[in-house]
């Protein structure tokens, strides 16, 4: 096969699979809408979505909560300045419950080659699941002993339709902070590889939360080390 003719197919195969991804996906917004319309919330009802206070929580109430008033923003994308507000909150309380002192060498977050979802973030870059017009599913896959991980942002179940890989390393700095540094990112398409190349690039996390389950961290790119962006996840596998 010419360069030309492997060039024009693989375009041929990506906007194959954009409409496949369209199609899949305004299946699953139908179906999702319909069920939204069948177990609506009253509107005089929506003022108990949110707890009245979070004084008297414990950390198990709090992460429940977090994920309940997270889960229909997409990952956050979506969320509302209410939302945002109120999901602002909790994580405040549920920081001040840590109880791993020094979170950059806990070894918690990288247990059994461990897999974390994204549950909640306040920007909308690829990094919270956003290609496009779509918001896919995150997850971190760790390789604790080498000091690795890799972010999957992927649309249908287990990347089926599209899947983007970057892989990374980091370092710890002092008792909170990852130096992490970008190695490498790859496409799939329909469970094909399409692309694989070296990637450029660094940033900092900030971990102010972790337990068993769940995790709260600061990310902020080496451009800009002055913006954070605040990340909760919670333990997949």
């Amino acid at each position: 096969m010419s360069k030309r003719m492997a060039v024009r197919s693989f375009w041929l195969l990506s906007l194959l699979c954009v409409h496949v991804s369209r199609a899949f996906l305004l299946k699953q917004d139908l179906i999702h809408t319909a069920s939204q319309r069948m177990t609506r919330t009253p509107l005089y009802a929506t003022a108990t979505l949110k707890p009245k206070s979070t004084k008297s929580m414990t950390a198990e109430e709090l992460k429940a909560s977090i994920k309940r008033l997270a889960a229909p923003t997409s990952n956050g994308v979506k969320a509302s300045q209410a939302q945002r507000e109120a999901l602002d909150e909790m994580i405040k309380k549920l920081e001040k419950m840590n109880k791993v002192k020094n979170t950059a060498k806990s070894d918690i977050v990288g247990q059994g080659s461990a897999t974390w979802r994204l549950v909640y973030t306040d920007t909308d870059s690829t990094s919270s699941g956003k290609l496009g017009p779509f918001v896919g599913e995150v997850l971190q896959k760790f390789d604790w002993p080498q000091k690795k991980y890799t972010n999957f942002v992927q649309l249908g179940p287990d990347g089926a339709i599209l899947q983007a890989a970057l892989g990374a390393r980091w370092e710890p700095v002092g008792s909170d902070k990852w130096n992490v540094v970008f190695e490498s990112i790859a496409f799939r398409i329909l469970g094909v590889e399409v692309k694989k190349k070296e990637f450029e690039g660094a940033g900092t996390w900030r971990l102010t939360y972790i337990d068993p389950d769940m995790r709260i961290l600061y990310a902020a790119s080496s451009r800009r080390p002055e913006v954070e962006h605040v990340y909760v996840l919670e333990k997949s596998s």
